[in-house]
């Protein structure tokens, strides 16, 4: 089974696509634990307990949903395909919206990284379309030799 998700940072401007590789059995499993450790939270434990645990879910959660989760972190097969900032922020929009706070107003570090990534972002973008330009080309070509 595959499951993809898109990265963000604001801070660096720099995004990715990961694609995870899994077996649907591991997911179940996964997804089976995940959901126990988040019902146990509303199941008091004993008091000399709740200080290091919280609740039921936490105790679940450190002898058993994190092994379970890592056991599956280490079976699934990672792919990263990081693309520059702002050309995968235009793919997908509401994957980043902007909520207004800017916690970082006035960082000038995080202004020099906007400017970067705004530089990647249109160098990519002319690469891009070069290499589309340079696709018609090889389409139109092998038109013409299909009509001959």
């Amino acid at each position: 089974m595959r499951r993809w998700f898109i990265g963000f940072n604001d801070y660096w401007y720099t995004a990715s696509v990961w694609l995870e590789e899994v077996p649907w059995y591991l997911i179940a499993a996964e997804n089976v634990v995940m959901w126990l450790c988040h019902a146990l939270h509303y199941i008091p434990i004993p008091k000399r307990w709740r200080e290091d645990y919280g609740s039921l879910g936490g105790l679940f959660h450190a002898h058993v949903c994190n092994s379970i989760t890592q056991f599956v972190w280490r079976k699934t097969e990672h792919t990263t395909i990081s693309l520059p900032f702002f050309f995968l922020k235009k793919m997908f929009p509401k994957e980043l919206e902007d909520d207004g706070d800017d916690f970082w107003e006035g960082d000038k570090q995080r202004e020099n990284n906007e400017k970067l990534a705004k530089d990647l972002d249109k160098a990519f973008k002319d690469a891009y379309n070069k290499v589309g330009e340079h696709e018609n080309l090889i389409n139109r070509g092998k038109e013409k030799e299909d009509e001959v």
